[in-house]
């Protein structure tokens, strides 16, 4: 277990590790020229905004009324279907009865 923590720890460094300098170097170039407090209000600003925009459409997708789906008896048949497509449906309507009636195992679909 100790050997496999070790390799994790060996690969992560190895694909994190060059990042660091890089991160680093952009920070002292933003102080440098004087822009790393702007930068970071940018940055705090964007992700603040994306955090509310988030929250909004998660709440707005909650309060938003769901459509009733159609009762079983609702759902009617085109009447512009082929003889083949009334044929069908009202196979489909006929097992749905019958799943409707009977207690239908869910692991085992031999009886549908």
């Amino acid at each position: 277990m100790r050997r496999l923590l070790t390799w994790w720890l060996l690969l992560f460094l190895v694909f994190v590790l060059p990042y660091v300098p890089l991160v680093v170097a952009g920070f002292l170039w933003l102080y440098e020229r004087g822009w790393l407090w702007g930068w970071l209000a940018l940055t705090g600003a964007l992700a603040l905004g994306s955090w509310g925009l988030g929250y909004w459409l998660r709440t707005r997708r909650a309060k938003a009324p769901a459509a009733a789906p159609p009762e079983a008896g609702d759902v009617k048949p085109d009447p512009r279907w082929a003889p083949a497509g009334q044929a069908a449906w009202a196979d489909v309507e006929a097992i749905a009865r019958r799943v409707e009636r009977e207690d239908l195992p869910l692991d085992r679909p031999e009886p549908m």
